[in-house]
């Protein structure tokens, strides 16, 4: 995964479910 793909993911995560979201794996 790209790091932008990569950051707007986790960012989306993050601000959607939480940080526990963000750790966990998710598929590319």
């Amino acid at each position: 995964a790209d790091l932008h793909d990569a950051a707007g993911c986790l960012g989306r995560a993050v601000r959607h479910r939480g940080r526990r979201a963000a750790r966990r794996p998710h598929p590319p």
